[in-house]
């Protein structure tokens, strides 16, 4: 019996251990993965995915204000959006479903690079080590590189396992024994390549190496055949790279949001992001890229070194996979700037991960101790990176979430909600609520969203998408036609998001000049009593320019590190009055503790799903005020059992600070527009609302000395304003 195991953890041991990574990595991708909202890349990609078939395919990217659409093209090829389309459909749109797809790819690379490392390690060429195989599935598994973008909604995950795959097929295709199996896996090569190049645009790179394998396979029949097929791949596949080179070199407005580089940068650039990922610091972690990189060039060598002993051997095909793309990248860059980050090759991410695994399987063939060693260097390095990833603020994506449920607790009729840049608008439709807030708008509320569109250097109207599109439309309808769709689509433009709203403005917002769309803002403040701005922009011209015309209520702004995620309040009416207000549609008289004088508390209508309880308070100041006070504002619902529970609570100072009791002059009347949040399913009929006051310093609450218009509560410092006596 010892035996028969012993021999069958021989056999079978090493697929267990591989089941084992593969097991793992799926676990640790799927950890968290819909903790970090969306970011703005990702939305694109939920845009494309949620789109008709056609429109998917044909890259339409529509923006809206909220009353016109403008139509833009997305810089991507379709493949990735076709999965991410089905999942759409099937799974939904939560950030997890969103990002599985790319957990997937990113799982799959395990065994794939697992079987390419074997398939070069096995057989009489051996150009890996025999445990190269496993090393490059414990390399992958653990990879941050992969755990970074097998939680994205982007393509890279996918770029980086079919590449992978497409060349594991060609190698296959290699070493086939029989004509019909031969034409089985260049059927799956074709796919599988078909699948990469309509993934990314720089995919088209990693072909000239599988041109010279093809080559060098043919040439052993036919140098005829073998020059012919390798000139038929380098043409299918680069036809549509040449236009894209083209068309970049010829229009001058592309590429504006690429970098210039170079060899010096490019090198430690990708070493470190394939390495250790994207959550680490380049100038603190560079040692332990120099173990990644010496490891690589260790593998390379061996394979090198195998092909000067062994004729046919392909000990170049790794090297050149990691090197020729990146290579090819530089030239392009010498027309035009052509690189964004290490993402845009992470078709070489894989190769760079198989070199680095024959370098250690090597090592362990000759000294176990030293591989070793480099192993745990290695795995300290990737768990390092990770529990950044996890743990640090710094690598989120930032906190849309947060700042959707900000608002979403916040809005009430009288809102306009006005959102910049116009780029993020899917984003903000994602995280905000703008369901309540459209059919709020449908009921007759005086409530709506706009989003604003940049400020231009000139003033002058002009498109928003100008730059890059115009490339990328050329480009993305070209490889239409070739990959076979029915002429050139033309992007239409969906039905406004709110049937049957509002007569739009003169002038849509995303053709507007600077002096006209500030003309329309003024505009629109007389339709609503509060505007929100909700931006993703560190250009404050907007908010500055509203400061000076309306009243700042509030403002808070939200973590993020790739954006300056910010909401301010502005009142459209100044909220100290000399007198009070004619038309206080519930007056009061509840003076507290000699202090603060309340005549009216307003109490409106939520939105239909959602948002806040809207209320208006008028305050006084009884004497000269040099302290701070501070309300608590509570919403008691009955509960299954009929008894009265906290359903929500507002502990604040008015205007939450901008506006505090100290400086309230006295006999004015301060009009504080403010609200609870109110879930859609409440009964205001079964609900009571508080109210007490209390010292910001000392916490006393102050005690209610007279009360009209309104009911005593518990005890002398409560007032109840619902239900009204």
């Amino acid at each position: 019996m010892a035996a028969h195991l012993r021999r069958f953890i021989r056999r079978h041991g090493v697929r267990f251990l591989l089941l084992a990574l593969i097991l793992f990595a799926f676990a640790r991708l799927l950890w968290g993965l819909g903790a970090k909202a969306l970011w703005l890349d990702e939305t694109f990609s939920l845009q494309r995915a949620e789109a008709s078939w056609p429109e998917l395919l044909a890259g339409c990217l529509p923006l809206t204000d909220g009353v016109t659409w403008v139509k833009t093209i997305d810089q991507h090829p379709f493949a990735y959006f076709i999965l991410l389309g089905l999942a759409v459909r099937t799974l939904g749109q939560s950030e997890f479903a969103l990002r599985f797809p790319s957990a997937l790819a990113a799982t799959l690379a395990v065994p794939v690079i697992w079987a390419l490392a074997r398939r070069l390690a096995r057989g009489r060429l051996r150009d890996l080590p025999a445990t190269a195989p496993l090393w490059a599935a414990l390399l992958m598994a653990v990879n941050p590189f992969y755990l970074w973008f097998g939680q994205e909604v982007r393509m890279y995950a996918q770029v980086g396992l079919l590449a992978l795959f497409s060349t594991y097929l060609l190698l296959r295709w290699a070493d086939a024994g029989t004509a019909g199996r031969r034409r089985l896996w260049l059927a799956g090569y074709g796919i599988a390549l078909g699948g990469l190049l309509t993934s990314h645009y720089f995919s088209l790179l990693i072909v000239p190496p599988h041109a010279v394998l093809i080559l060098q396979e043919f040439r052993r029949r036919s140098w005829r055949w073998a020059w012919l097929a390798a000139i038929a791949l380098l043409i299918l596949a680069l036809l549509p790279g040449s236009i894209a080179l083209w068309l970049l070199a010829r229009d001058l407005a592309a590429g504006t949001n690429w970098a210039q580089i170079s060899l010096r940068i490019l090198i430690p650039d990708l070493v470190n992001a394939f390495s250790l990922g994207l959550s680490v610091d380049l100038a603190q972690v560079w040692p332990l890229d120099v173990v990644y990189a010496a490891l690589a060039l260790a593998g390379a060598g061996y394979g090198l070194m195998r092909r000067q002993r062994t004729a046919g051997a392909r000990g170049w095909l790794l090297p050149a996979l990691a090197i020729v793309p990146p290579g090819l990248l530089l030239l392009i860059n010498a027309v035009r700037p052509a690189y964004m980050t290490a993402r845009h090759m992470s078709l070489v991410s894989g190769f760079f991960l198989a070199l680095v695994a024959g370098g250690l399987a090597w090592l362990w063939q000759t000294r176990r101790w030293a591989a070793a060693l480099a192993a745990i260097v290695l795995l300290f390095g990737a768990g390092y990176s990770t529990v950044r990833y996890f743990t640090l603020p710094l690598y989120d994506k930032g906190d849309h979430a947060g700042m959707g449920r900000y608002l979403a607790e916040r809005v009430q009729e009288g809102d306009l909600i006005l959102f910049r840049p116009i780029s993020w608008g899917r984003l903000f439709r994602y995280y905000a609520p703008m369901a309540a807030i459209e059919q709020g708008e449908l009921a007759g509320q005086a409530v709506s969203w706009r989003v604003l569109p940049d400020f231009f250097p000139q003033d002058t109207p002009q498109p928003h998408g100008a730059t890059p599109s115009t490339i990328q439309s050329r480009l993305n309808q070209i490889v239409l036609r070739i990959y076979g769709a029915q002429g050139l689509y033309e992007c239409s433009l969906p039905a406004p998001p709110v049937p049957g709203r509002a007569t739009p403005a003169p002038r849509p917002l995303l053709a507007m000049s600077r002096a006209e769309l500030l003309q329309e803002l003024d505009a629109l403040a007389g339709r609503y009593r509060r505007i929100w701005l909700v931006r993703a922009d560190p250009d404050d011209a907007v908010s500055d320019w509203l400061r000076t015309r309306w009243f700042h209520a509030d403002g808070r702004e939200f973590a993020s590190p790739l954006a300056a995620l910010r909401m301010d309040l502005f009142l459209t009416q100044l909220p100290v009055r000399e007198q009070p207000p004619a038309g206080i549609a519930r007056p009061v008289e509840i003076v507290f503790g000699d202090q603060i004088r309340l005549i009216g508390a307003d109490i409106g209508r939520p939105l239909p799903s959602g948002g806040a309880l809207p209320v208006t308070f008028y305050w006084q100041a009884v004497n000269p005020l040099s302290r701070r006070y501070k309300y608590i504002l509570r919403l008691d619902a009955a509960a299954d059992d009929g008894a009265l529970r906290p359903l929500s609570i507002a502990e604040t100072e008015p205007y939450n600070g901008f506006l505090p009791t100290t400086l309230w002059p006295p006999g004015a009347t301060v009009v504080e527009q403010t609200g609870l949040p109110m879930p859609a399913a409440a009964d205001l009929r079964q609900s009571r609302l508080i109210l007490q006051v209390y010292d910001a310093e000392t916490l006393e609450k102050l005690p209610v000395q007279r009360l009209v218009g309104a009911a005593a509560g518990d005890d002398p410092f409560t007032v109840i304003l619902l239900p009204a006596p």
